[in-house]
């Protein structure tokens, strides 16, 4: 009895757990919901008071200054008043003038008229109609704005007045508020009150033009140009929104022309496509290739009809494609997979760049995935780009090591990220990235614990791809950090061997090859420092008395091999009349820098190899030449 009790307990303890689970994900749902409403909510109320801030003033400014031209030109609409004394005046002139003097008498054929009766009737000119015509209904736009304004305002405290906190009632009250404000469209009357605003700009700057083409040509002349600059680039500035998503030119007149442009084209794209496609299999989405049989009658008609699918195809949906709404554009252009992925770059730059934390630095090789292979190259080179402007040209030693380490390994694990892609990726575009981040490991701190993650990731990348160049800028970095390698032990044997192996399969890959001999030489003389190195590990771990171990009587007989592989294979290009080092090769610094340590190795291993002897010496003399031109 008392076991079913306990057990009914659990039961019931369980289901009120799990109601009560369920209570607090549904609450915070809630709460969550209502956070964001009232975030939206706040963000959308104080830009259009801040917004109304500033048409306010504007618009108050000028009407202060239309008002004072307005004052002077209504004149223009009424006749000048009559001076008195003047008109008096001018009836004695008249009268005056028409006197007639004869011998007996002296007459005036001019009659004596009232003041009023010398006025003709007053016609206003046709420029002060204009002129105040487009100055007065300038000074109405801008008023009327500033109405508009002030009521915008008066609205918006009250949808913010009584609403606080994210409870329940106060997320619903707010939401009804908000349901309002889209309902009775807010929004388009603050759009329209900067429209007001700039109409006002315009009928104002078309009355001052005509007022000075009156006064004087070349005042209005000057006055004219500006002007029209300024309308050249309010228009441009208002339609490049329409046409292009990413401008920043946005406007409330951008919105009004691209919403208008929308409604043209939407419709008669929707025409044309009736006419052109009845089908419907165009209208929804882009369709699928045609499979064709090349084996079934009639193929080339078939070739044909998927040919111009395709063509049509691209004409819908790539050309001209429907033309999104002004908000909903944004969303289409950052969906788009490559778009993405630069963006994420941009951000990743950014938070470094515009803090200079080497924390997000440190964290950059966690973005490679998002970014893509075709992005991480240019991560790198974006970040190297703006440190060289802040620290001076990265040629410079100074500067350069300063830039080396901020970056510290991040280049040599783009470099890992790179190498990790699928092979069939690895275009022309591939081979250019990695080449640009080779050159970044110039001024890499290396580091003791990541050298052999150094030689490992530059081995396997010498002998993954198949380009000369791309493998001979590889091994070059693997000779220098073994040529310049000051502990022995920095690197493990295991590591040496690696290297290598790889050295001898690069070799054997460009033995029989007539490209340039980079490739070639450099992975020999990367043989021939791995052996130095672990002979020189050796020599300071025994003794001196104590005979050279298994190991190093291995390597070295691996090296003596090389060398002979490379005289046979001089021998024979030499004997062939397609020698192995032309005299175009002679040039080149990197290489003559390796032939030296080579021919050294030949010396000290004597590999036997007939007829050689001539051929190095010839060799040595070349290069005795070159150094001496150098």
């Amino acid at each position: 009895m008392t076991d079913g009790n306990s057990t009914g307990h659990r039961q019931h303890q369980s289901q009120t757990n799990e109601v009560t689970e369920d209570f607090d994900i549904t609450a915070k749902y809630w709460s969550d919901a209502a956070e964001a409403v009232k975030t939206y909510h706040d963000e959308l109320i104080d830009g259009w008071k801040e917004e109304m801030d500033t048409l306010l003033v504007y618009a108050g400014l000028f009407s202060a200054v239309l008002t004072a031209f307005n004052v002077q030109s209504y004149q223009l609409l009424q006749p000048a008043p009559t001076d008195p004394t003047f008109a008096v005046l001018q009836q004695i002139s008249a009268q005056l003038n028409s006197f007639t003097v004869g011998q007996s008498f002296v007459n005036s054929t001019q009659p004596a008229r009232r003041i009023d009766e010398d006025q003709l009737p007053f016609q206003a000119p046709a420029s002060a109609v204009w002129i105040n015509t487009l100055w007065f209904s300038s000074l109405v736009c801008s008023l009327a704005s500033a109405s508009l304004a002030l009521m915008v305002k008066q609205w918006l405290h009250g949808l913010g007045t009584g609403l606080s906190g994210t409870s329940r009632e106060s997320a619903r009250l707010r939401q009804y508020r908000l349901n309002g404000l889209l309902k009775w469209r807010v929004g388009m009357v603050v759009v329209i009150i900067p429209i007001l605003l700039q109409t006002a700009l315009i009928l104002f700057l078309a009355g001052l033009i005509i007022l000075l083409w009156t006064l004087h040509s070349t005042v209005a002349a000057v006055t004219s140009s500006l002007v029209g600059v300024l309308v050249v680039f309010s228009v441009m500035v208002t339609l490049l929104p329409a046409f292009h998503w990413d401008c920043a030119y946005r406007s409330p007149q951008a919105l009004v022309i691209y919403e208008f442009i929308r409604a043209v084209y939407n419709p008669a794209r929707s025409f044309v496509l009736n006419l052109l496609v009845p089908s419907t299999s165009f209208k929804q989405s882009p369709m699928p290739r045609r499979e064709i049989d090349p084996t079934a009658p009639n193929t080339n008609t078939f070739q044909l009809i998927a040919a111009l699918e395709e063509s049509l195809d691209w004409l819908i949906w790539d050309r001209f494609p429907e033309m999104p709404t002004w908000r909903g554009r944004e969303q289409l252009a950052i969906s788009a997979l490559r778009t993405s992925r630069e963006l994420d770059r941009d951000v990743a730059v950014m938070a470094y760049t515009t803090t200079f934390a080497t924390s997000h630095l440190r964290r950059g090789c966690s973005f490679f995935p998002a970014f893509g292979r075709e992005e991480v190259t240019h991560y790198i080179n974006r970040i190297w780009s703006v440190l060289e402007r802040h620290w001076g040209n990265g040629n410079m030693s100074v500067s350069a090591r300063r830039i080396g380490d901020i970056f510290q390994q991040l280049p040599l694990q783009a470099l890992q990220f790179m190498a990790s892609g699928d092979p069939k990726h690895r275009d022309k575009v591939w081979v250019r990235d990695v080449r640009s981040l080779l050159s970044r490991l110039r001024y890499m701190p290396r580091v003791r614990s990541d050298c052999e993650i150094y030689l490992g990731t530059l081995s396997a990348l010498a002998v993954s791809v198949h380009d000369n160049e791309l493998t001979s800028d590889a091994l070059n970095w693997v000779i220098l950090d073994l040529r310049y390698a000051e502990d022995p032990n920095m690197f493990s044997e295991e590591v040496l061997k690696n290297v290598m192996s790889v050295s001898d399969r690069i070799m054997h890959e460009y033995e029989h090859s007539d490209c340039a001999p980079h490739a070639y030489i450099y992975a020999v003389e990367t043989i021939v420092h791995c052996v130095r190195l672990t002979t020189c590990a050796y020599s300071l771990s025994e003794s001196e008395a104590s005979e050279p171990s298994e190991r190093v009587q291995a390597a070295r007989q691996r090296c003596r091999d090389a060398l002979k592989q490379f005289c046979a294979v001089l021998r024979r290009r030499q004997a062939s009349g397609t020698p192995l080092i032309r005299t175009s090769d002679y040039l080149d610094g990197a290489l003559l820098a390796s032939l030296p340590v080579v021919l050294h190795a030949i010396a000290e291993y004597r590999p036997t190899v007939e007829g050689v002897a001539e051929v190095l010496q010839q060799l040595a003399a070349s290069i005795d030449a070159a150094l001496r031109r150098a």
